[in-house]
C-alpha cells in the first residue's frame, strides 16, 4: 500500500466513525420519542486493485440497519386515545391527504376538526363501518380513509322494546264486555292505568296509555292506546290489545298465556311490551319496573377504541355507535421499510406490500388502549457505543498524521 492509500484508508475510517456517530446521535435525540427504532451502523471491507506483488489498501463503507420489527416497552397513559400495539403490526396513518403510510407512534389526540392525529401530524386511518361488521383484509386498503367523528353532534335511539312488571289486584271486579277499552267507547272501563314513553327514529316521544282490565277468572285484557289527553273515546282505537291468563295456584302467567304486546311506532320500529312478569294476587295495583329502550336526542360525549379495533362514538347517556374499525397494517419483512419524517415508514421492494388485517386477529397483534409504546433506545448501550466510534476515529486520525508525517519526510529528502 502507497502512503497515499494510508491517507485514503485513514479517511474512509474517520467518516465512517463519523458516520456511526451519527447514527448514535439520531438515537440518543430520539431517545424518548413514542415508537422510535433505533438504528445501527454497520461496516463493509472497500477492497482496492490487488496484485499479486504488492498489497492494495482498500477503505470502509457504512451501512445503515433500523431495527424496525422491534418492539419497545409499553408505558400506560391516562389519554384513552393513546394506542399502542402488542405485536408486529403498524398503525395506517396519512398526511394531508397523501397516500397512507405505516407508524407505531400511537399518541393520537382529537383535532378541532374532529380527526385523531399524533404528534408528527399525521392522522390515523380506519374503516368506516357502514353497518357491516365483516373480516379485515387488504382489499379494504382502498375504503380506508381518516377517522373523523362530530363532537357536537346529536344522537337518536328508537325504541324497540320495553318492560312492565306489575301486580294486578285479584279480588278487582270483572268489567262488562261492552265497557272494555278496547272497544273505545265512551263510557269504557278499567281496572289499572299506566303510561310509557318510546321513541321514533328521529327520537321524538311517542307516549301510549296501558290499560289493564279483568274480563273474568284470572283473565285480562291488556290494551294500548295512543295517548291523548281527554282519554275515552280516543280518536282511534288501541295499537294493539292482548288477553292474558293467570295461574290461579300461583298468580303468575300461565303457560299459554301471551306474554308480550306488540305494535308500531309511527316514523319508528316494532315495538314489543314484555308482559312475562306479571302477578295477580291478592294486593293493590303497583308497577315494580316500567321502562322502554331508546332515547331523545343526546349529545355527542367521547370515543372509544377497543382491543379489537373497533372505534365507537359514545354519547352522554351510554348509547354508542360504532363508526370504523381500525386496521392493523404489516409487510412480509418489517427490517425493510423506508424511514420517513414524523417517524413513520414506507413500504419497499424489500419490505413486500402492506397488508391489513383486523385487531386481535392474525399476527400482527392486538391494539392496547391508553398506552404507548417507548422508543427502542438503550441509551447505555449507545453510550457505550459512542464511546467506541471516538477512540476508533482518534486512532484512524493518528494514522492520517502518521502517513502525513511520512510524506512529510519523503518532500524534504535532498537528492
Amino acid at each position: 500500500m502507497s502512503l497515499y492509500g494510508v491517507l485514503n484508508s485513514s479517511i474512509a475510517g474517520m467518516a465512517a466513525q463519523s458516520n456511526r456517530i451519527g447514527s448514535i446521535a439520531d438515537n440518543i435525540s430520539n431517545s424518548g420519542t413514542t415508537g422510535y427504532k433505533r438504528t445501527s451502523t454497520e461496516f463493509e471491507t472497500v477492497l482496492g486493485q490487488s496484485a499479486t506483488s504488492a498489497y492494495a489498501g482498500g477503505s470502509v463503507a457504512t451501512n445503515y440497519r433500523a431495527s424496525i420489527s422491534e418492539q419497545g416497552a409499553l408505558q400506560t397513559t391516562s389519554n384513552p386515545t393513546d394506542l399502542a400495539i402488542n405485536g408486529s403490526g403498524f398503525f395506517l396513518v396519512t398526511q394531508g391527504g397523501s397516500s397512507p403510510v405505516l407508524t407505531r407512534a400511537g399518541s393520537f389526540r382529537p383535532t378541532a376538526d374532529g380527526f385523531l392525529e399524533n404528534v408528527a401530524g399525521y392522522r390515523l386511518m380506519g374503516i368506516p363501518t357502514d353497518g357491516r361488521d365483516g373480516p379485515v383484509t387488504s382489499a379494504d386498503l382502498q375504503r380506508s380513509t381518516a377517522v373523523k367523528f362530530n363532537q357536537q353532534s346529536l344522537a337518536a335511539q328508537a325504541s324497540t322494546g320495553g318492560k312492565i312488571a306489575a301486580n294486578v289486584p285479584a279480588e278487582s271486579t270483572s268489567i262488562a264486555a261492552g265497557q272494555l277499552p278496547s272497544v273505545n267507547a265512551a263510557d269504557a272501563a278499567f281496572t289499572a292505568k299506566t303510561s310509557i314513553t318510546a321513541y321514533d327514529n328521529l327520537g321524538a316521544r311517542r307516549p301510549y296509555d296501558i290499560y289493564f282490565t279483568k274480563t273474568g277468572p284470572d283473565a285480562w285484557e291488556v290494551s294500548a292506546f295512543v295517548a291523548e289527553s281527554g282519554g275515552f273515546p280516543y280518536s282511534a282505537g288501541p295499537v294493539a290489545t292482548a288477553t292474558v291468563d293467570f295461574d290461579p295456584a300461583t298468580g303468575a302467567l300461565s303457560s299459554d298465556s301471551p306474554s308480550s304486546l306488540a305494535f308500531d311506532i309511527p316514523g319508528g320500529k316494532p315495538f314489543s311490551l314484555d308482559l312475562g312478569s306479571l302477578t295477580q294476587l291478592a294486593a293493590d295495583y303497583s308497577v315494580s319496573t316500567l321502562n322502554t329502550d331508546g332515547h331523545a336526542p343526546v349529545a355527542f360525549d367521547h370515543i372509544e377504541i377497543g382491543p379489537d379495533g373497533l372505534l365507537s362514538n359514545i354519547f352522554q347517556d351510554g348509547t354508542r355507535i360504532a363508526a370504523y374499525r381500525i386496521p392493523l397494517a404489516g409487510v412480509v419483512n418489517p427490517n425493510g421499510l423506508l424511514a420517513t419524517e414524523g417517524n413513520a415508514f414506507v413500504a419497499s421492494e424489500q419490505s413486500g406490500n402492506i397488508m391489513l388485517s383486523a385487531a386481535g386477529e392474525g399476527s400482527f397483534g392486538k391494539i392496547i388502549g391508553s398506552s404507548l409504546e417507548s422508543s427502542t433506545v438503550d441509551l447505555a448501550g449507545e453510550l457505550t457505543n459512542m464511546i467506541q466510534a471516538q477512540r476508533s476515529y482518534t486512532i484512524n486520525s493518528k494514522v492520517f498524521q502518521a502517513g502525513s508525517d511520512l510524506l512529510e519526510i519523503i518532500s524534504n529528502l535532498k537528492v
